[in-house]
């Protein structure tokens, strides 16, 4: 009988810990430092095609043979999006560096 009494009393001290965690934890989504940014991965070949969307800039990045290759990606297009209905216009990204690293 003792050990059924030390078995529910932390039976019971563990769910009063788990109801008051869940009651005080916080209900605002965690964000990342920075912009929002939203992401498709296209296909799981090495045709795959990486695509992140940045709302404040109103861009999409295409990242082509996203699985495929070097650990390091170059971004292929930008898309720029203008208002719903508008015009779309596509642009080459820049010229890919050789070692991006010594850029920052």
């Amino acid at each position: 009988m003792q050990n059924y009494r030390g078995w529910l009393r932390d039976g019971v001290l563990l769910a009063a810990a788990f109801g008051i965690g869940w009651w005080a934890h916080n209900t605002q989504p965690v964000k990342a430092q920075g912009q929002d940014v939203f992401f498709q991965l296209q296909g799981l070949n090495a045709d795959a095609a990486l695509t992140l969307y940045y709302p404040s800039q109103s861009s999409i990045y295409v990242y082509q043979g996203a699985l495929a290759g070097n650990s390091e990606m170059q971004c292929n297009y930008i898309y720029k999006l203008g208002k719903p209905g508008g015009v779309v216009q596509r642009r080459n990204c820049g010229v890919p560096v050789l070692n991006p690293k010594e850029d920052q």
